[in-house]
């Protein structure tokens, strides 16, 4: 038998989270989201164990998950017919945070109206974006910067 672990990089724990009989191939169907602490944040692992708790195979990295959101709200403006977004985040690095708004075609659509995140993988810090138009589907997005 051959259990795969995953690094919990919230948690700093490995969590075994599928096991199977060794034949030719392994394969394993994960859903992150499940498996992991609600928050995790950072660089996850993954590493084979056999059933008498020998490592298999050294840890592999990756994904990194460099964004996680929680808490989105929409207020009405009263007397104006508008809207004000907040949404708490918390990344790896300073990224910018952006809108997009679903549209009638079911299309997804960025609205021009960002702001940064802050760098610091502790903090939650809470972005709002104020006298906006009201959309019915709204998503936050974090957009990484890219490196040279």
């Amino acid at each position: 038998m051959v259990t795969l672990e995953v690094y919990d990089a919230e948690t700093e724990k490995w969590i075994s989270v599928a096991s199977k009989p060794y034949n030719d191939q392994l394969d394993f169907d994960l859903n992150f989201g499940m498996l992991l602490s609600p928050n995790v944040i950072g660089t996850l692992g993954y590493r084979l164990k056999s059933q008498s708790g020998a490592i298999l195979a050294n840890e592999l990295k990756g994904p990194e998950i460099k964004a996680h959101f929680r808490n989105a709200t929409n207020k009405e403006v009263p007397y104006k017919n508008l809207c004000n977004y907040a949404v708490d985040v918390r990344t790896t690095e300073s990224m910018p945070i952006n809108i997009y708004i679903k549209k009638e075609d079911g299309t997804w659509d960025f609205y021009k109206q960002s702001q940064n995140s802050s760098n610091d993988p502790n903090k939650w810090v809470t972005l709002t974006w104020t006298n906006m138009p009201w959309f019915s589907n709204v998503e936050f997005v974090a957009k990484p910067l890219m490196r040279s």
